[in-house]
């Protein structure tokens, strides 16, 4: 390959073509983030996920618990604690899913599918990654697109199921307020007194 670079040398524009056939091989990958920007994005991702972690560990799965076990007392008007649980698990849940995905994969994907790229110019990687064009790069934002629409569907499909299960809810036979179920239990494990009606209503 150098002697018929050499030998070429002498012809014109031979170099300025051969120049900018590397210059095309090089342009073939995404540029990749610096070690300093790799580092900054992991302790951003660390200063939002920790406390998010700290929250659903120590406060929200308990809370959580405590509402599911009893949910049945807890009247809001006129939804009652069982609709929040069943329609939020069933519904809500997926729904957020796809809407998370859309925000943070969906946008790009549009973008993506419109210029027939991936990465998107100018778009840092973390890893060597080769530019694809055309149908290639479209496989991507369309998986992507994929997981949206069955995490609607999904939530649609919840949305019956949910309706279903709580068609007939059971009458709430303990006096109980979600405040007091952690503080106000027997010493034998049975629930204490409460000065509250039977069932809470906000």
């Amino acid at each position: 390959m150098g002697i018929w670079k050499i030998s070429l040398a002498g012809i014109p524009g031979i170099i300025d073509v051969y120049k900018n056939d590397c210059l095309f091989n090089m342009s073939e990958y995404a540029p990749e983030y610096t070690k300093r920007e790799r580092i900054v994005f992991i302790l951003k991702l660390l200063a939002l996920a920790t406390p998010i972690y700290l929250m659903v560990q120590f406060w929200l799965a308990d809370w959580i618990a405590d509402f599911t076990k009893n949910a049945h007392c807890f009247n809001y008007g006129s939804i009652n604690g069982m609709h929040l649980v069943f329609y939020g698990a069933l519904t809500f849940l997926p729904l957020l899913l796809g809407i998370i995905l859309f925000l943070f994969e969906g946008i790009r994907g549009i973008k993506i599918i419109k210029l027939g790229q991936n990465p998107l110019p100018d778009e840092k990687v973390f890893t060597p990654t080769k530019y694809k064009y055309g149908a290639a790069a479209k496989v991507q934002p369309f998986g992507i697109f994929s997981v949206i629409v069955f995490c609607i569907g999904l939530s649609i499909w919840g949305g019956f199921k949910a309706h279903e299960q709580t068609r007939e809810i059971k009458p709430c036979t303990v006096n109980i307020s979600l405040n007091q179920t952690r503080v106000n239990r027997a010493p034998d494990g049975e629930p204490g007194s409460y000065s509250r009606n039977r069932c809470h209503s906000a």
